[in-house]
């Protein structure tokens, strides 16, 4: 799976053994969730530490965010943020700041007309 986010620095590839994505969830404090980092070219790890953030793209609103543990560089944006392995390769975000901050990936693909497709 790989979101482009409005932004410059938005990934387009994604990083070694990330999982198969089936299903998308919704993330809930102390969650396991790690991301595929694409320019940090790392899996990352760690919790969710908020899940109700106001998030925008600067276009779309309606979209709810969530704050995690894990820390990002620049052109990371846009990489997919997945509950840890054992939880149905279910997607939570998408990556938007380098402090951890996140996208409710289910949000995201609603408000912009998209679903996740199993090849």
């Amino acid at each position: 799976m790989t979101v482009q986010v409005n932004n410059a620095q938005g990934s387009n590839q994604i990083y070694g053994d990330t999982p198969l994505i089936t299903m998308t969830g919704v993330p809930w404090v102390g969650m396991p969730v790690c991301a595929s980092a694409a320019e940090s070219n790392a899996i990352k790890c760690g919790s969710v530490q908020d899940d109700y953030l106001t998030w925008s793209d600067g276009t779309y609103t309606g979209i709810q965010g969530a704050d995690s543990s894990m820390t990002f560089v620049g052109g990371d944006s846009g990489s997919p943020i997945y509950a840890s392995p054992g939880s149905l390769n279910t997607a939570v975000g998408i990556v938007d700041a380098s402090t951890g901050e996140f996208a409710i990936v289910r949000d995201a693909l609603n408000a912009w007309g998209y679903s996740i497709r199993n090849y």
